[in-house]
């Protein structure tokens, strides 16, 4: 049992949707050159929320900063 003052998304790390469902539900991860994107699709695009790379010019590119928008090829795309 765990007791705090903080709200639970910030001490398990999930957001809450307007769907009632928790961000991570939605989430996926893609893997992009030099490292693993981190997000969820949307109309737009692929919406960047994490990068994962050992690579630390990749931090500093603007492409990858959360909140971008990458164009990725589904599976039906590359059909």
């Amino acid at each position: 049992m765990l007791y705090t003052v903080m709200p639970i998304e910030l001490v398990t790390g999930e957001a809450l949707t307007r769907e009632g469902g928790t961000d991570s539900q939605r989430r996926s991860e893609t893997a992009i050159e030099g490292g693993i994107a981190e997000g969820r699709e949307t109309g737009r695009g692929f919406v960047m929320t994490r990068l994962i790379s050992t690579d630390p010019r990749m931090y500093l590119d603007r492409r990858y900063q959360p909140g971008s928008v990458l164009k990725i090829k589904t599976e039906r795309e590359k059909i």
